[in-house]
C-alpha cells in the first residue's frame, strides 16, 4: 500500500537510532544519567543543569542510520542464496526456516529519533526533532508452510487466515521547549546527597503522517467448477488488508502535544541516578487528511494450463474517514553513572517500555556501559544492552572533542558480537559545537 511505503522511505535513512546523538548508541543505549547539554533534551531534560563544559551548545548535523528486519547475515547466507543451500532446500533446511520465523514472522521494525536542530544555554534548551516508531508483521503460518512444503489440492480444497498483517507506523516533527532546575543540598543533611536537578520538556508534535492495520486476511482456493476444460480448474489467491491513514496531502497530517519529565539526583560526589519518561500523555489527532484504505489482491493460476494464461487484480479503494487520534509510545528511563576515574565513566539503563503502540514494546531492557577518555579529546565507548526488543544490542564508538566542537560516531550490533550474525545494523553520527 502506498500509504506505508511512503511512511516506509520517509523514515528509511533514520531507522532504530535510539537519540539524535552519535555519543548514546555507542554505549548501546545506556544514557538516561550521562547525557548533558543538547543530548539531554532527548534523554533526561533534568540534567540540563548539570555540569558541563560549555554553557551554550548548537547542534546541527546529527544522522542515524539503521535497520532490523529478523535476518542475519548468516541466516541469509545459508537459506536464501546458492552457496548457502546449494539451489535446493533440505527438508531440514525447510524445518528451519519455519523455526526462524515462528513466532515473530515476517517484519521490519523501526524506531526513529533524529536531531534537526537542538540549542541549549545555561539550563533552558530547544529541541526540533524527526521522530517516529512502528513496526509490520507477515504472520508465518500456514501460508509460509504451503510455500515450503507445498499442498495437496484436493477438489473444493480451501483456506483462509485472518490478522496475518500487523502493521502501524507513524512519523512528526516534535519541537521541545526544554528546561531544568537545580537545587544544592549540604551533603551532611541529605546522606551525601549534594545535587537534586528536575527537569520537563512541553512538546508540540507536528504529524507528518500515521498507517495502522484494520484487519486483513488472506485465502487459497481451488475453483473447480466440474467441466473437462483444464481452464475451469484453478488456484485463487487473495488478499485483503484495511487500514485508517492519514498523510499531509493537504498540509499537516496532524497535530498533538506531550511532556517528557525527568528528575537527576549527585550523591557522594562521584555518582549520578536519573529517572526520565518520554512522551508522557502524547496523543497526535490525525484530522488533516484522515481516510480508511481497502486493499485488495486476487491472483488465479490455471491448474495444468497450457496457454499460461493467468488472471490478477489489485483494487485500493479509499475513502474519506473521521479524524482520529493515537497514543505515542511512551518510555521510562532509570539510569546510575559513576565517575570511577577521572577519565573513566560507567553507566547502567534500565529502559521500560509504558504501552505497546507503534511497536513500543513493555518487556524490560538493562545494560552497561563505560566511557574512557585516552586522551582529554578522544573518548571511546562500549556497552551492550539486554532484554527488550532487540534481546541483546553491543555498541562502540568514539569521538574527537575540541574546545569549538565535538564530534562522535557510533556502530552497534543486534543479538550478536560479530556483525555476520547480526540481523540489525546501526550507526550514528553528530557534530555538536561549543560556543
Amino acid at each position: 500500500m502506498k500509504i506505508f511505503m511512503w511512511l516506509f522511505l520517509l523514515n528509511i535513512g533514520f531507522l532504530s537510532a535510539q537519540a539524535f546523538d552519535g555519543t548514546s548508541l555507542g554505549m548501546a543505549g545506556n544514557f538516561a544519567a550521562h547525557s548533558r547539554g543538547i543530548n539531554a533534551i532527548a534523554w533526561n531534560p533534568a540534567n540540563l543543569s548539570l555540569f558541563r563544559a560549555s554553557n551554550t551548545e548548537i547542534n546541527l548535523v546529527a544522522f542515524n542510520a539503521g535497520l532490523s528486519g529478523g535476518l542475519s547475515i548468516s541466516e541469509y547466507n545459508t537459506y536464501f542464496t546458492q552457496a548457502g543451500h546449494n539451489g535446493e532446500w533440505s527438508i531440514k533446511d525447510r524445518r528451519e526456516i519455519i523455526n526462524l520465523f515462528s513466532g515473530k514472522g515476517l517484519g521490519l521494525e523501526m524506531d526513529v529519533n533524529s536531531n534537526l536542530f537542538g540549542f541549549v544555554t545555561g539550563n533552558f534548551g530547544l529541541g526540533v526533532q524527526l521522530i517516529g516508531s512502528g513496526n509490520a508483521f507477515i504472520k508465518a503460518g500456514k501460508p509460509l508452510e504451503i510455500f515450503l512444503f507445498g499442498e495437496t489440492f484436493e477438489k473444493d480444497y480451501a483456506f483462509s487466515e485472518t490478522d496475518v498483517l500487523d502493521a502501524s507506523f507513524y512519523s512528526a516533527i516534535k519541537n521541545s521547549v526544554a528546561f531544568s532546575y537545580l537545587i544544592k543540598l549540604d551533603r551532611r543533611k541529605y546522606y551525601s546527597f549534594s545535587h537534586l536537578s528536575f527537569g520537563v520538556n512541553l512538546n508540540y508534535y507536528l504529524g507528518l503522517g500515521v498507517a495502522q492495520t484494520l484487519n486483513s486476511s488472506v485465502a487459497l482456493q481451488r475453483v473447480d467448477s466440474g467441466g473437462t476444460e483444464s481452464r475451469e480448474e484453478m488456484l485463487r489467491y487473495e488478499t485483503n488488508v484495511e487500514a485508517r491513514v492519514s498523510d499531509p496531502a493537504n498540509g499537516l497530517a496532524g497535530t498533538g502535544f506531550g511532556l517528557d519529565f525527568g528528575v537527576t539526583a549527585r550523591f557522594a560526589r562521584a555518582w549520578h541516578v536519573s529517572l526520565s519518561f518520554s512522551n508522557l500523555f502524547a496523543k497526535i489527532n490525525w484530522d488533516g487528511n484522515p481516510q480508511t484504505v481497502n486493499y485488495s489482491r486476487v491472483d488465479s493460476t490455471y491448474i495444468f494450463a497450457n496457454t499460461g494464461q493467468d488472471t490478477s487484480y489489485v483494487s485500493e479503494i479509499r475513502t474519506a474517514g473521521k479524524a482520529f487520534s493515537t497514543s505515542l509510545p511512551s518510555v521510562m528511563r532509570a539510569g546510575l553513572r559513576l565517575r570511577l576515574l577521572h577519565n573513566l565513566t560507567l553507566t547502567a539503563d534500565w529502559r521500560q517500555g509504558l504501552n505497546t503502540n507503534f511497536g513500543n514494546y513493555t518487556t524490560p531492557r538493562v545494560g552497561v556501559g563505560a566511557e574512557y577518555k585516552v586522551l582529554k579529546w578522544l573518548p571511546l565507548r562500549s556497552g551492550f544492552a539486554v532484554g527488550g526488543r532487540d534481546k541483546f544490542l553491543l555498541g562502540l564508538g568514539g569521538g574527537l572533542h575540541f574546545s569549538f566542537m565535538e564530534l562522535d560516531f557510533s556502530y552497534a550490533m543486534r543479538r550478536a558480537v560479530v556483525p555476520v550474525y547480526s540481523d540489525g545494523f546501526y550507526t550514528a553520527f553528530s557534530i555538536k559545537f561549543l560556543l
